[in-house]
């Protein structure tokens, strides 16, 4: 299977199967051969946005591909162009004289794309102008301070001239199943087959460019943190299991700023034992631990960002991230920064008749970790009691994708066992078992 087509099926490689059925009239083959040519289904029919796009590795290669420092020789640009476009091509290859002449000649990875989109535009259309944004933003490439023109250096704008790629950067934004992307451009221009002819070229052309020109790995040098920011990460979890949780409490029984542990928990426990707890005091209390724990964790996760051992675009989580070929900022927050706040069906995690969460703490701790708060991330391990809380997290999650998989399930055959009489008809009417 394709990988453009994966998410017009919902497939992975994780042991999907497919089955297969044979027509057997004209009429059936027929439909099925309009049905399953799957560039004829370039958008979704429910919004009319994209459906066909790259993924993953080819975002990488994009991306990789179109940035500014990226230069190639003659033999190179036209082994690039021709594993894309040449193997099965059907006229002339315009190629372009090179980017830079002196000391010797270069050829730019726009320069590639150029060429690609030159080619698959019918020969007596007119070439694709286009103004738009990548994916990455300014703020993903570091600058020192009083830097200017920060937005040219940054590479975020598309710029497409007569078919020429002249700025920006081919991410996820432009090769996926983005809406106003180059290939949807394609799509809405010159019609379905050049955009699926796009899409396979560009597959080759960054499947190539990753197996010869540039591999791509992530490594453990990725999440490490640079001293300043391990020593502030640790001054600032110090802090947060000192104060959040007194904090949380103070506001929640109005207590006196100098209130000892004791008064503390002898409050908890008295609300607890109390029949309004889980209608009003649970609630407020569970309030008043987030807004606390957000402020210390806002600031470990916006120094522990800014210093991180390499900064992107040398980063290869980062490159991940922001040209959008997988995984989000909460996926690097946890390896680097912490795991943060363990909810169950969107609360901290419930106490038991003891006042405990867990028998290894104190009846009516209020300290974080005893609420579900893992201060450790994936990179400095977290503690058996973290671990706990991040288990049951999970298993919530398990839990409700089997519930719902047998609900889905059930409600799609009720829905087509009432609608499986209903055919349309040639003339574009719906019609039942009895006309």
């Amino acid at each position: 299977l394709h990988y453009a087509q994966c998410k017009s099926y919902n497939a992975d490689f994780d042991g999907d199967e497919m089955n297969i059925h044979l027509p057997q009239n004209e009429l059936t083959r027929a439909e099925a051969a309009e049905l399953m040519i799957t560039y004829q289904h370039f958008l979704v029919s429910k919004d009319g946005t994209p459906l066909t796009g790259l993924i993953q590795d080819h975002v990488v290669a994009g991306t990789s591909l179109t940035m500014r420092d990226r230069f190639f020789e003659k033999a190179d640009y036209q082994q690039l162009v021709y594993n894309s476009i040449g193997s099965n091509s059907r006229r002339k290859i315009q190629l372009l004289p090179p980017c830079i002449i002196k000391p010797k000649q270069l050829w730019s990875g726009k320069q590639i794309i150029s060429t690609v989109l030159l080619y698959i535009q019918p020969a007596k259309e007119s070439p694709l102008n286009l103004d738009s944004k990548s994916k990455l933003s300014m703020k993903s490439w570091p600058s020192k301070p009083g830097a200017t023109n920060i937005d040219l250096m940054a590479d975020t704008d598309v710029i497409i001239r007569q078919g020429h790629l002249l700025s920006g950067l081919i991410d996820k934004a432009h090769c996926g199943a983005t809406l106003a992307s180059v290939v949807h451009c394609y799509y809405e221009l010159y019609g379905k087959r050049c955009a699926a002819d796009l899409v396979s070229a560009f597959s080759k052309l960054f499947t190539l460019f990753l197996q010869y020109y540039r591999g791509f790995t992530l490594g453990i040098e990725d999440v490490l943190l640079l001293p300043p920011g391990v020593s502030y990460r640790r001054r600032v979890i110090n802090e947060c299991r000192a104060q959040a949780g007194r904090n949380a409490l103070q506001k929640t029984f109005s207590t006196p700023d100098d209130s000892n542990e004791q008064v503390l928990m002898d409050e908890f426990a008295k609300a607890f034992c109390s029949k309004s707890f889980d209608e009003r005091v649970s609630k407020e209390m569970d309030a008043n631990y987030k807004t606390s724990i957000d402020e210390f964790q806002n600031q470990i996760i916006k120094q522990c960002m800014s210093n991180l051992f390499k900064q992107f675009p040398e980063n290869n989580l980062q490159f991940l991230i922001q040209s959008g070929a997988k995984g989000s900022t909460v996926n690097a927050m946890q390896m680097s920064c912490l795991l943060g706040q363990q909810e169950l069906e969107g609360k901290r995690p419930p106490m038991m008749p003891s006042g405990r969460t867990l028998p290894s703490f104190r009846p009516y701790e209020y300290s974080p970790r005893s609420g579900g708060f893992v201060d450790g991330s994936f990179l400095s391990g977290i503690r058996p009691q973290e671990y706990f809380f991040h288990c049951m997290a999970g298993r919530e999650g398990l839990i409700d994708t089997a519930v719902k998989t047998a609900r889905i399930g059930y409600l799609q055959r009720c829905l087509m066992k009432h609608l499986e009489g209903l055919v349309v008809n040639y003339d574009l009417t719906v019609r039942d078992s009895d006309g």
